[in-house]
Parts: structure tokens; C-alpha cells; sequence
């Protein structure tokens, strides 16, 4: 009696307030006896000082809606300085609570708060923001809270608790600061936002361009009829360097006159306020180190001739090259010191000129800021005329529903259907002369390429200097797109453990229809890598070819240990447009999937065409040295540690994809959610011993490899699109 006591007595110690930085309110009057018996464990987990992960800790703010155990958990992951950055990677599902849970100001205070202590949290909380729909009203409400602290001078407190709850109960004290001094950081945040938009409208705008000069000298419309996309692109990335360098010379001069005070004075400079903002657009990307504003990237500069334009025909991606460093070496007293660049000193040395403030692009043919500049091409070339090419058009006409598509059983019936559809604008592509010497299907490598930038960098005396490449994109829905990586991400964390390679990328949403995605540098698709080489080669004639000697056992080595992650991926996910342009390798001989627009149940049209579970061609196995080789042998024993590890990490994996199925996601649209998960569970495998896990990749493996459906999966893609196989 008295041990349950003492226990009752620790639960309701818990329920009170507990030691942290954040003093939440809440009332214990509705927990009994039952509700603390069933909420003791969480209390046992998060005092242990074994608790090294928040994965849990978000399981059980999605499973609880109890306003006390809510306050809690959130205290227990601000107290906790190692959550920092995987609150970041978990900001998405806390802010899509905010639109379910039935009791949410603890959740929406924390993400305040770290949104004014951290200006990398608030921007990729707005941008989040942006992606709801603006018929939302809660969301909308809480993207205005958060505009109007940013708005406030109270933006570089060590102790914003208790400043945050004021602002929170009293709009007036909100406002009432915007009237008195405009903050620095306020100013810099809203440039970062006006810069992601501004790489949005490009995007949209560079559709109205011509691939070719021949078409621009044909089109009436455009008024510069040689301007092509990809000499728009390099104009409009001039445009957004100016911009950077009017941003970073302001700051210049405040750093002169505040010297040239001192040096009347006889003093040293001591007087100028360093400021890590204003000398290039923030980054918001993950960086390997922290998430911390002082190692966020920056983009100080951006290579025009290292841009891309992807034309498609549905949208105009670009790919960006930037010079970027770290936010908290920007603001070292010796910036100016180190940045070295003699143009940029001989125009601003001036500090003095108030001419040339009025006109940040005085080195331009344009009077205007490079937004008002792209707002006013957009209202010439509307982009509301832009056609989405759907790819699935002629499919559809022979199928008109996924009930019929599944009658269709007869390999005469397929092979019929796919070869009436029209492939007549895509040529077989024929290699001349080939010698693998010559040609590298990666490219020039990264480093190669980075180090040339280096060597004539103005920022190559920063210590956190370092070139990322990303692309831009718009007229497309990338929510998906970034649930799936959060999800892949998560996996990869899962496999590393049992030396299972998965690669996961970033994707950072900035609107509803935009976003950027980070590149994968020293890649090229499988479609890319057939096209480059002699038409009666495969995938494994090239790898044998192209990696040589003891290059070729270590890509297969990485070929079996990646094929083995992906297959599982698909697996579990259920990824379907498993094409070989969404298909890449590396210069290391590993397979990495992009593109993952369909998964969980949905498919291209949701025709269900591609019924593997994941692909697992002749040309793969192949490379493996077949079906009985050792390195096969060793990729069925990576699948099956892997299902193994996997099976420790179902909860956080399940909680992931029930909160974001609150949101506006196309693969979770109209399923049962207890179903999806329901269904998630039975591919884990619980209650199967090792040898029986075994047993079942085996059977996955014969009903996967060359299956019927992936084999004319592929053969639409090329009669449809050209994508080779």
C-alpha cells in the first residue's frame, strides 16, 4: 500500500509543474485512478535518464489528448537541450496537431518559442504554414501570431517564456512594438521569405520561355525574342546577386561609419554592432552539425554558369549552385576581412552616397527590386495558361477505372494495350563510337567541381565555406513529396544500423504549389545511364564496364547493401512509378529512388498497374552474379536484418503517418487511416521467428523478380515517355 502510494504520489508530482524552462497551466482535475495507472509508463520513460530519443516522447503527444500529460511531454522535450534538432525534424507533425488535437497551447507555445529564439525555426515554420490551405483558420491564425512576435523588438532574448506568454494574452503589447523601431532580424526574415517566393515565380516564369533560340525569333509574345530559358535564368540570377550584394553593402557601410567614429575617437572599432543577418539569404536545409541559427547556412552567392534549367512539360524546375556559409560565422567582426572581393569594396567604399541607396540595381538594366520585377513579367505571361501534361492521358482511355484494370489478366491484352499508345515523338536513342574511357555518366565529380569554385571563391577565407546545390520548383505539390522523405529519412536512420544504405534527401515546402529540394550530387538515372551507352548494353554489362577490378567487388558490395534498402522502402511504403527515370546510381554503384509521388496504396490515376512489391529486374540480380550467387545471397540477408531492426521502430514510423494524415496529403486522401496502418503492421512481421522472416523474403523475392507487371510498367514508360529500359 504504501509503495502504490509513494507511485500515485511521483504521477501526481507529474502532473504538476514539473522542473523545466516552460511553465505550462493546467488543471489535474479530470485524471482518476485508471488514467494515471495508464499514463505512469510515459512518467517512468521520460524521468529515466536513459531517454536519448524524442520518438516516443511524439508518440505519446499524438496517442494523449489530457491537457497535463500534453504539458508534460512538451516540457520534456524543451528541457532537453538534445532535442533541438529533432524538434526540427518533427516540426511538421507538431504543427499539424495544432489542426486535430483537442487541447493544443502547450504545442503551439513551444513552437513560439523556438521560432523567436531560432530565426531558422520560425522561417521553416511559416514556410510550413504557407502549404495549409487558407481555409483553415486555425493555421492561419497561428501564421499571424507568429508574424506579429517576429514583427515585435523582443527578438534576441535568452529568456522569451515569460515575454511570449504576455505577447500571447495581450495583442495590443504585440503591435504596440511594431510602431517603435524596426528590428533587424524582422527585416531579415521577411527578405528570406520574399526570396523563397521570388525563386517560386521564376520557376513559373521560365515556363513562358523557349528551350531554343529558333523558337524565340517565331514567338511574337516575348519582348527579348533571343532570350531563352536558359539566358533567362542567368539574367534573373544577376538580379538576385545584386540584390545580396545591396543587402550585404548596407551592412558595409553601418561598418564604416561606426569606424571612421571610432578612428576620430581614438578607439578601436568597438562601437559597431555585429550582425550575423543581412549578408546573404538564409539556407534552411538540415546542416550535419546542428540545426542551431549559428550553423544554419547562409547563400552569400550564386554560380549563374553552374544554374540549370530542366525543361519539362509539365513545369520549369532550375537547379541553384550557391556559395553558402555558416549564419554564425557571418557575424564575426572580420567578415569584411575575409570576404574578398575588390569590386564590391570599390563600389561601397562610398558609404556616404545616398544616391545609390535608392537604386539597389544601379549596375542593371532594371530600376526595380528583382520581386516587383518578376510580379510584373508573371502579369504579362500569365501562368494560369500552363497546361499539366498528364502522362497517364492515353492509359486512361483504354482503362477507365482501377475495377477494370484489375479484369485485365491476359498478357496478350497488356501487350496490346501498351503497344497502341502513341510513342511516335521518341526516337531510339543510338550510341556512336562509345568508349567508356571518355564518357562518365556522372559527370565531372562534386569535388572536382567544388574545388574549381574555390579556388576563385571571394568567400574561400570562411572556415564554414561550402558549395550546395538545390532545386527550385513550382506548379507541382511537393507535401507528398516531403512526407515520403521524412518517412525514408527515418528508415535511413533504421538501416544504418544493420549497415543497410538508404539515401534520403530535403525537401522544404514553400507554398502550397513550390518548394526546394536538395540535389544528389554524382548521380544520374538509370533512363540517363542507358541513353549514354551502346543500346545492346544493360545495367550490369555497364557496371562490370565501367567499375573495374577491385572498383567493381566494392560497387557491388554497395549495390547488394543499397538494393536491399530500397526493396524494403517499397516494401513497407508501398512506392509505386518505379520507372527508370525515378531510379538513380551514384559514382559509387549505389541505387537510390527519387520522386516518390505515389505511395501507401496510391499508384499513377490509382490504376494499381505496378503490383510488385518492389522492383527487382534480371539486370539487378545480374550484377549480384544471379540468383545463386554469394553477393545475391548477401543482399537476401541484408533484406532480412533488415525487417529484423525495423520491427523495433513501428511506433514512431505509425505516428508519422497518422498525424500528417490530418493534413492535406493525396496518398492518405479518402483511406481509412486505421486500415493504412492496420495494414502497415501485417509487412512488419511481428511474431515471426528469424528463420521464418527468412521464408518470407524468399517468397518476396520469387513473386517480385521479373514480375509480369514491372516488366510492362516499364514498356509503357518508353512507348508513352521515351523512358528507356
Amino acid at each position: 500500500m504504501e509503495k502504490d502510494k509513494e507511485n500515485n504520489d511521483d504521477y501526481d508530482f507529474m502532473i504538476k509543474y514539473l522542473s523545466s524552462k516552460i511553465k505550462y497551466k493546467h488543471s489535474n482535475k479530470n485524471y482518476n485512478g485508471s488514467l494515471k495507472l495508464q499514463n505512469r509508463k510515459i512518467y517512468e520513460i521520460c524521468e529515466s535518464n536513459n531517454l536519448k530519443s524524442i520518438d516516443p516522447l511524439i508518440t505519446y503527444i499524438n496517442d494523449h489528448d489530457e491537457k497535463g500529460v500534453l504539458d508534460y511531454l512538451i516540457n520534456t522535450i524543451n528541457k532537453n537541450p538534445d532535442f533541438l534538432d529533432k524538434s526540427f525534424f518533427y516540426l511538421n507533425q507538431l504543427t499539424t496537431m495544432l489542426t486535430y488535437k483537442k487541447y493544443i497551447s502547450s504545442i503551439e507555445q513551444y513552437i513560439i518559442d523556438k521560432g523567436i529564439l531560432y530565426l531558422k525555426f520560425s522561417v521553416l515554420i511559416s514556410l510550413f504554414l504557407n502549404s495549409f490551405p487558407k481555409e483553415q483558420k486555425l493555421i492561419q491564425q497561428m501564421k499571424y501570431r507568429i508574424e506579429q512576435i517576429m514583427r515585435s523588438s523582443y527578438t534576441n532574448i535568452q529568456d522569451s517564456q515569460s515575454v511570449t506568454t504576455k505577447r500571447l494574452k495581450n495583442d495590443d503589447f504585440i503591435i504596440g512594438n511594431t510602431k517603435n523601431k524596426h528590428d533587424t532580424q524582422v527585416y531579415y526574415y521577411y527578405k528570406c521569405i520574399e526570396f523563397y517566393e521570388n525563386l517560386k515565380k521564376l520557376c513559373l516564369l521560365l515556363f513562358n520561355y523557349p528551350l531554343t533560340l529558333d523558337k524565340a525569333t517565331e514567338n511574337k509574345n516575348f519582348k527579348n525574342k533571343k532570350m531563352t530559358r536558359k539566358t533567362a535564368l542567368k539574367e534573373f540570377i544577376t538580379l538576385i546577386n545584386e540584390e545580396i550584394d545591396y543587402i550585404r553593402s548596407e551592412e558595409y557601410k553601418k561598418y564604416k561609419k561606426e569606424e571612421e567614429i571610432n578612428r576620430k575617437k581614438g578607439k578601436n572599432n568597438e562601437i559597431y554592432k555585429k550582425s550575423k543577418f543581412n549578408k546573404g539569404y538564409l539556407l534552411p536545409f538540415n546542416n550535419d552539425v546542428s540545426n542551431s541559427d549559428e550553423h544554419s547556412l547562409i547563400i552569400v552567392n550564386i554560380l549563374p554558369e553552374y544554374c540549370t534549367v530542366f525543361s519539362t512539360k509539365e513545369r520549369v524546375p532550375i537547379k541553384l549552385t550557391c556559395e553558402c556559409i555558416e549564419l554564425g560565422e557571418a557575424e564575426n567582426d572580420n567578415f569584411f576581412e575575409l570576404y574578398d572581393n575588390n569590386k564590391f569594396f570599390e563600389k561601397h567604399n562610398d558609404y556616404s552616397n545616398s544616391k545609390e541607396d535608392n537604386n539597389i540595381y544601379s549596375s542593371s538594366i532594371y530600376n526595380s527590386s528583382i520581386s516587383d520585377i518578376l510580379t510584373q513579367q508573371l502579369s504579362i505571361y500569365n501562368p494560369k495558361h500552363i497546361k499539366i501534361f498528364d502522362k497517364w492521358s492515353n492509359l486512361e482511355k483504354t482503362i477507365s477505372s482501377k475495377e477494370e484494370m484489375k479484369k485485365i489478366e491476359d498478357k496478350k491484352t497488356i501487350d496490346k494495350m501498351i503497344k497502341e499508345t502513341n510513342h511516335s515523338e521518341f526516337d531510339d536513342f543510338v550510341v556512336i563510337d562509345f568508349d567508356i574511357d571518355q564518357i562518365n555518366p556522372f559527370g565531372e565529380p562534386k569535388e572536382k567541381v567544388f574545388e574549381k569554385i574555390y579556388k576563385t571563391s571571394s568567400f574561400k577565407k570562411f572556415r564554414t565555406y561550402r558549395v550546395k546545390c538545390f532545386i527550385a520548383k513550382a506548379n507541382d505539390d511537393l507535401i507528398q513529396e516531403m512526407f515520403a522523405l521524412q518517412l525514408i529519412k527515418k528508415f535511413e536512420e533504421i538501416f544504418k544500423k544493420v549497415d543497410i544504405f538508404v539515401k534520403s534527401y530535403e525537401v522544404i515546402i514553400t507554398s502550397e504549389s513550390s518548394g526546394l529540394i536538395e540535389f544528389l550530387n554524382n548521380t544520374n538515372s538509370i533512363d540517363g545511364i542507358l541513353k549514354t551507352i551502346p543500346s545492346e548494353w544493360d545495367l550490369n554489362k555497364f557496371y562490370r564496364t565501367f567499375f573495374k577490378g577491385e572498383e567493381f567487388k566494392r560497387a557491388q558490395v554497395a549495390f547488394a547493401d543499397s538494393l536491399a534498402g530500397f526493396c524494403l522502402l517499397s516494401y513497407y511504403l508501398d512506392i509505386k512509378d518505379r520507372h527508370n527515370g525515378n531510379i538513380m546510381i551514384d559514382n559509387k554503384g549505389r541505387i537510390m529512388h527519387i520522386d516518390f509521388g505515389f505511395l501507401l496504396g496510391t499508384s499513377p490515376k490509382n490504376l494499381g498497374f505496378e503490383r510488385a512489391q518492389f522492383k527487382l529486374v534480371k539486370s539487378y540480380v545480374d550484377i549480384l552474379d544471379g540468383l545463386n550467387g554469394k553477393m545475391f545471397k548477401y543482399f537476401k540477408s541484408q533484406m532480412v536484418k533488415g525487417i529484423i531492426e525495423a520491427k523495433k521502430h513501428f511506433e514512431i514510423i505509425s505516428t508519422i503517418i497518422k498525424v500528417m494524415s490530418h493534413s492535406n496529403l493525396a496518398c492518405l486522401a479518402g483511406q481509412n487511416i486505421d486500415e493504412v496502418i492496420k495494414g502497415l503492421h501485417k509487412k512488419f512481421l511481428f511474431g515471426y521467428k528469424n528463420e521464418q522472416v527468412e521464408k518470407v523474403v524468399d517468397d518476396m523475392i520469387k513473386y517480385n523478380y521479373e514480375n509480369f507487371w514491372t516488366k510492362k510498367y516499364d514498356q509503357f514508360q518508353y512507348w508513352t515517355n521515351g523512358i528507356t529500359y
